[in-house]
């Protein structure tokens, strides 16, 4: 019996990882550097070049790539809430 082909393996490995290795929506990332801009005392965990689904950041959840919840109360972040949050489509909890 012929052993798997290289690439049929690939294709089965990244079809096992789970679905927070994908890449945070850039319309959802903007938004988030933008809110960032207005705030201070944000976790390091929160880095411009991090991905904020894949790197999870401190108090932000992702489902498929989008920032669906945002729980910030024991986070101590300083500043105003910018209208900025209304780019986030998915945000269902703040």
């Amino acid at each position: 019996m012929k052993a798997p082909s290289i690439p049929l393996m690939l294709v089965m490995f990244l079809a096992s990882l789970p679905a927070g290795f994908c890449d945070t929506d850039p319309q959802d990332v903007a938004a988030l550097q933008s809110l960032m801009r207005g705030w201070q005392n944000f976790p390091s965990s929160w880095k411009a070049s991090n991905d904020p689904c894949g790197a999870q950041w401190d108090g932000i959840m992702c489902n498929d790539g989008r920032v669906t919840s945002m729980r910030l109360s024991s986070i101590n972040l300083q500043g105003t809430l910018s209208s900025s949050i209304g780019e986030l489509s998915e945000l269902v909890y703040l």
